[in-house]
């Protein structure tokens, strides 16, 4: 299946490459900022529309409200699932939290705050979660989220490097991702 979550038209999906779209009943109407897939069960999938993060369980039929954002300067950006333990999901706000859950997203809690805007988040095979943060540069972390390092190393050397556009994990090689940037497209092979 291949998901697009929209702008103001809610979520869609095809099972045929694309041929056909079909759209969610439940999230029509929302923006859609953010989604996840378990990577162990693909009927398990995380949506939020910004404020709320949902669940559905049953390859989306039904869907749970599993978290409300209550501060109104707040969103989600980004979702994220931990591959080698699919009960712990992730969250990055746009004020700059990072949030988890580890029970399948039944409880969270804030794990960091940055102290500027997040722009995106994703999770590797090997559990390390990276973010983006506006004009800040790029933050990894191997513990779950509870210590961050700087891996802005490199972006120095790349004018513009930090007016960041996308993050995105490389499959063809582990450890490896692509920043995409107002300079252009990065690659570390070290991530």
């Amino acid at each position: 299946a291949v998901y697009l979550g929209s702008r103001g038209q809610g979520l869609f999906y095809t099972y045929n490459n694309a041929d056909t779209w079909q759209s969610v009943d439940a999230m029509n109407g929302k923006f859609i900022y953010a989604l996840a897939v378990d990577p162990t069960n693909k009927c398990v999938i995380y949506v939020s529309d910004g404020s709320h993060v949902f669940k559905t369980s049953d390859c989306l039929r039904t869907w749970k409200l599993m978290f409300t954002e209550e501060r109104p300067d707040q969103r989600f950006v980004a979702l994220g699932i931990d591959p080698n333990n699919p009960r712990v999901i992730y969250g990055a706000e746009l004020g700059g939290d990072i949030v988890r859950s580890s029970d399948a997203g039944a409880s969270w809690r804030i794990v960091k705050r940055f102290n500027n805007q997040l722009r995106d988040m994703t999770v590797d095979s090997s559990g390390k979660l990276f973010v983006a943060g506006y004009k800040t540069g790029l933050f990894r972390s191997a513990d779950g989220g509870e210590n961050w390092v700087n891996a802005n190393k490199g972006f120095e050397n790349f004018s513009d490097s930090l007016t960041f556009n996308r993050l995105e994990l490389n499959p063809a090689q582990k450890d490896s991702l692509f920043w995409i940037s107002k300079y252009g497209i990065l690659r570390s092979n070290d991530a």
